[in-house]
């Protein structure tokens, strides 16, 4: 959760899902709620690399698919600098490209590392490396869990802001 200039950046390493839409990758959020808009970098069990996002509350979710395989590593960079903000990705060593670029909202942005089976019956796993959520403006970022090697069966890790507003 941050409401200052920050950059999140994470690699990720595996997805592992029944579902040709098991989807593993960093999203951006307004809020917890359901319907919140987001900005979602993914990769998927068989769909290959994508960005998905909800521009309105409730609203209808947008597709672009980046690349038709999930060749992994891929390394999703976040970055908010006042209103602006951009997601990139890079594959492997390549070089960065940009998957998008928006105006964020007044307040506070959700960063979470994201995974979803499409499956009710059936757990995802998604692996990780490299994460790192850094707010640039005022340093004290706490994870507050999972801690490190910690596996993640299911729930929200949340990432608390504990600078002061101003």
């Amino acid at each position: 959760e941050t409401l200052h200039d920050m950059n999140a950046t994470a690699t990720i390493a595996g997805v592992q899902g029944t579902q040709a839409w098991t989807k593993v990758g960093l999203m951006l959020r307004a809020d917890y709620t359901p319907g919140s808009p987001h900005h979602f970098v993914l990769a998927t069990s068989g769909k290959g690399l994508a960005y998905q996002r909800r521009l309105e509350p409730d609203g209808v979710s947008l597709h672009t698919s980046l690349a038709a395989g999930s060749d992994l590593p891929v390394t999703v960079l976040a970055m908010r600098r006042a209103d602006l903000v951009v997601m990139d990705i890079r594959r492997g060593t390549g070089a960065w490209q940009r998957v998008a670029q928006f105006k964020a909202e007044s307040g506070y942005m959700l960063a979470a590392l994201a995974v979803t089976s499409h499956d009710p019956a059936v757990l995802a796993e998604g692996n990780f490396t490299g994460v790192q959520i850094r707010n640039v403006t005022d340093p004290n970022v706490t994870i507050l869990a999972p801690g490190l090697g910690d596996t993640l069966m299911a729930g929200i890790t949340t990432v608390r802001d504990l600078g002061t507003e101003g």
